[in-house]
């Protein structure tokens, strides 16, 4: 059976060629999967900061870098934070670490006080703390908001379950924009018989 030639076939290549070349040159972030590139401006930090009053973070930009002080770190997945001016409290999504007894320290789970340790460590240690918000619900049924955490250019969940101290539970979607990387996270500190997975 003869194959015929399509018409413009080079042509349909060159064209293809340009368009993603322009992509590339104007739009970089287009073949980008990773959200966490957006970071919010500086006029939008004024903005947010006179429009945020603490009861009302559905008005905040989801998928986007938030600049936040920590003024405590709870636990491995639980932190207290100044975001635009009021006081919160963030709990990292889709990631648990074993709890600590704050009453009793001795009572607390195996490895709870080295992934608050850590989780602290990478807080402690970055100029500057971040907060992402994912695209569902921004808090839980305590109020607590829930996001990601970025110490500078760590992403502090991942790196707390890549230890083997923190696992992937509580996933709801549409709030698991980076389950699949967390859960790599999992797979490799598991192979590896990290911590928990001893």
């Amino acid at each position: 059976m003869k194959h015929t030639k399509r018409p413009f076939s080079k042509k349909s290549n060159v064209i293809s060629i340009f368009i993603v070349i322009i992509l590339l040159l104007f739009f970089p972030d287009f073949f980008d999967n990773n959200n966490s590139n957006q970071q919010i401006n500086q006029d939008e930090i004024a903005e947010y900061s006179n429009e945020y009053n603490g009861q009302n973070p559905e008005i905040l930009p989801k998928l986007t870098l938030m600049p936040i002080e920590v003024d405590e770190v709870v636990d491995g997945d639980t932190i207290r934070a100044t975001l635009f001016g009021e006081r919160v409290n963030i709990r990292y999504l889709m990631v648990n670490t074993p709890e600590v007894d704050h009453d009793n320290p001795n009572n607390s789970e195996q490895f709870a006080e080295e992934a608050k340790e850590l989780n602290e460590s990478l807080l402690n240690s970055a100029s500057q703390v971040y907060l992402e918000l994912d695209v569902g619900p921004a808090t839980d049924n305590y109020d607590r908001i829930l996001g990601y955490i970025y110490a500078d250019d760590t992403f502090v969940l991942e790196e707390i379950v890549a230890q083997g101290l923190g696992t992937v539970r509580y996933v709801n979607p549409p709030n698991n924009s980076y389950e699949n990387q967390l859960r790599d996270a999992e797979d490799e500190a598991r192979a590896e018989s990290i911590n928990l997975w001893k």
